[in-house]
């Protein structure tokens, strides 16, 4: 019996002596493969031309496609987001550019961005995805953020949805570049007073001021036909498409 106790705690002590050194090097394999996740993390915000938001992990959707989304920005210094404005299968592409009002909040896209890139890869990237594609537009001298408005194109047609939820404030009628009549709606958007998401380029609306909207689900009305006129997103598109304007202003009282 001692003999036997003796060979078992011989058995244990060996155990002992042979599993140490194995769960100190699991420990140290853990560090390491930690330092390169680190490092990869670290690395994503450096590259081409290519962009993706921080976020796109954090709100669940795939880093290079729109695919499962429901938005497709954030305002900048906000926690806004700013949802599509129109069935997923009726947008083609999403351009970002320089707002005419300088005030205008930056949006910052989520998901893969296209920045300073030719329009005729933007056109072959748009005409090869099955997805919505986002780009950003040459800058137009106005001194705002590149990315402080979005024109969507989409469909002829196409029903365009509110993209935030909230209450709209503002419908008026107005002539685009003094030829074309045009309607511009603001909205503003639940918990946020201080903003105010303006879209033109609509027709035949469906809501009123005081209407409450909600994200993809309120018709707001129609794509405003934009077949006479030659806009900055139509040089990035495979072929002429109609857009509606998206953009967020800080809100000022009438008067001031």
């Amino acid at each position: 019996m001692e003999i036997g106790s003796q060979d078992r705690a011989g058995r244990r002590s060996n155990r002992q002596r042979v599993y140490r050194p194995r769960r100190n090097r699991g420990f140290l394999l853990a560090l390491i493969f930690a330092f390169i996740v680190c490092l990869v993390v670290w690395g994503r915000g450096f590259g081409g031309k290519s962009s993706e938001i921080d976020s796109t992990e954090e709100l669940n959707i795939s880093s290079s496609t729109l695919e499962g989304a429901s938005f497709f920005s954030r305002v900048s210094s906000t926690d806004l987001i700013i949802h599509f404005p129109a069935d997923f299968s009726e947008m083609i592409a999403i351009g970002f550019h320089q707002a005419s009002n300088p005030k205008a909040y930056p949006l910052e896209p989520i998901g893969h961005c296209l920045v300073d890139e030719t329009t005729q890869t933007v056109s072959e990237t748009i005409s090869k995805s099955k997805f919505p594609t986002l780009f950003v537009m040459n800058a137009r001298g106005r001194g705002g953020s590149p990315t402080s408005a979005a024109d969507v194109a989409v469909k002829p047609g196409t029903l365009i949805r509110s993209p935030v939820d909230g209450v709209v404030t503002k419908i008026k009628t107005y002539y685009l570049y003094g030829k074309h009549p045009d309607y511009h709606v603001e909205i503003e958007p639940r918990g946020h007073p201080e903003l105010r998401v303006a879209m033109i380029h609509l027709d035949e609306l469906e809501v009123k001021v005081g209407s409450k909207v909600s994200h993809g689900k309120t018709v707001v009305g129609k794509v405003r036909r934009l077949s006479r006129l030659q806009s900055q997103i139509d040089r990035y598109l495979p072929e002429h498409y109609d857009h509606v304007h998206i953009q967020v202003n800080p809100y000022e009282p009438e008067g001031e």
